[in-house]
Protein backbone atom coordinates (compact mmCIF):
# COMPACT_ATOMS: atom_id res chain seq x y z
CA UNK A 1 0.00 0.00 0.00
CA UNK A 2 1.32 3.42 -0.84
CA UNK A 3 0.52 6.59 1.03
CA UNK A 4 0.61 10.11 -0.31
CA UNK A 5 1.15 13.43 1.40
CA UNK A 6 -2.19 14.60 2.77
CA UNK A 7 -3.64 11.11 3.36
CA UNK A 8 -5.37 10.61 6.70
CA UNK A 9 -3.97 7.47 8.37
CA UNK A 10 -4.43 5.40 11.53
CA UNK A 11 -1.59 3.67 13.37
CA UNK A 12 -2.18 -0.11 13.35
CA UNK A 13 0.79 -1.24 15.43
CA UNK A 14 2.09 -0.74 18.94
CA UNK A 15 5.71 -1.64 18.18
CA UNK A 16 6.73 2.01 18.63
CA UNK A 17 4.86 2.25 21.93
CA UNK A 18 1.39 1.29 23.19
CA UNK A 19 0.17 4.90 23.25
CA UNK A 20 0.48 5.21 19.48
CA UNK A 21 -1.93 2.41 18.49
CA UNK A 22 -5.10 3.84 16.94
CA UNK A 23 -3.91 7.43 16.71
CA UNK A 24 -5.02 9.33 13.61
CA UNK A 25 -2.84 11.75 11.71
CA UNK A 26 -1.95 13.13 8.30
CA UNK A 27 0.98 12.05 6.13
CA UNK A 28 3.29 15.06 5.79
CA UNK A 29 6.29 13.44 4.09
CA UNK A 30 7.12 10.20 2.30
CA UNK A 31 10.55 8.92 1.37
CA UNK A 32 9.47 5.71 -0.32
CA UNK A 33 12.29 3.21 -0.69
CA UNK A 34 10.46 -0.05 -1.52
CA UNK A 35 13.30 -2.50 -0.79
CA UNK A 36 14.21 -1.02 2.63
CA UNK A 37 11.99 -1.84 5.61
CA UNK A 38 12.99 1.18 7.73
CA UNK A 39 10.42 3.81 8.70
CA UNK A 40 9.96 6.29 5.89
CA UNK A 41 6.51 7.90 6.27
CA UNK A 42 6.27 10.97 8.49
CA UNK A 43 2.86 11.46 10.09
CA UNK A 44 1.67 14.57 11.90
CA UNK A 45 -0.88 13.93 14.63
CA UNK A 46 -3.65 16.13 15.89
CA UNK A 47 -2.97 17.24 19.43
CA UNK A 48 -6.35 15.94 20.65
CA UNK A 49 -5.45 12.40 19.57
CA UNK A 50 -1.99 12.18 21.14
CA UNK A 51 -1.71 14.31 24.31
CA UNK A 52 1.19 12.19 25.65
CA UNK A 53 3.64 13.05 22.88
CA UNK A 54 6.36 15.66 23.09
CA UNK A 55 6.37 15.88 19.31
CA UNK A 56 3.24 15.98 17.13
CA UNK A 57 5.00 13.96 14.38
CA UNK A 58 6.38 10.43 14.11
CA UNK A 59 7.82 8.19 11.38
CA UNK A 60 6.39 4.80 10.36
CA UNK A 61 6.72 1.99 7.83
CA UNK A 62 3.91 1.43 5.32
CA UNK A 63 2.85 -1.74 7.17
CA UNK A 64 2.29 0.25 10.40
CA UNK A 65 -0.47 2.41 8.91
CA UNK A 66 -3.87 2.14 7.27
CA UNK A 67 -5.84 4.72 5.31
CA UNK A 68 -8.50 6.34 7.40
CA UNK A 69 -11.50 8.01 5.80
CA UNK A 70 -13.01 10.99 7.58
CA UNK A 71 -16.26 10.13 9.32
CA UNK A 72 -18.17 12.96 7.70
CA UNK A 73 -17.71 13.89 4.09
CA UNK A 74 -19.66 16.78 2.60
CA UNK A 75 -22.38 15.82 0.17
CA UNK A 76 -22.11 19.16 -1.64
CA UNK A 77 -19.26 21.31 -2.92
CA UNK A 78 -18.75 24.83 -1.61
CA UNK A 79 -19.93 26.23 -4.95
CA UNK A 80 -23.17 24.28 -4.72
CA UNK A 81 -23.75 25.51 -1.18
CA UNK A 82 -23.04 29.11 -2.21
CA UNK A 83 -25.47 28.81 -5.14
CA UNK A 84 -28.18 27.42 -2.89
CA UNK A 85 -27.59 30.24 -0.40
CA UNK A 86 -27.97 32.82 -3.18
CA UNK A 87 -31.28 31.27 -4.27
CA UNK A 88 -32.53 31.24 -0.68
CA UNK A 89 -31.51 34.90 -0.23
CA UNK A 90 -33.34 35.89 -3.43
CA UNK A 91 -36.49 34.09 -2.33
CA UNK A 92 -36.46 35.93 1.00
Amino acid sequence: MKFNVGDMVRVTTNRFGPNQFGNIGVVVQTNRIPHLPHPNIKVEFYRCHCPNYDSPTNVYCETDLELCQPLLQPDFTLDEIASAQEIMDQMG
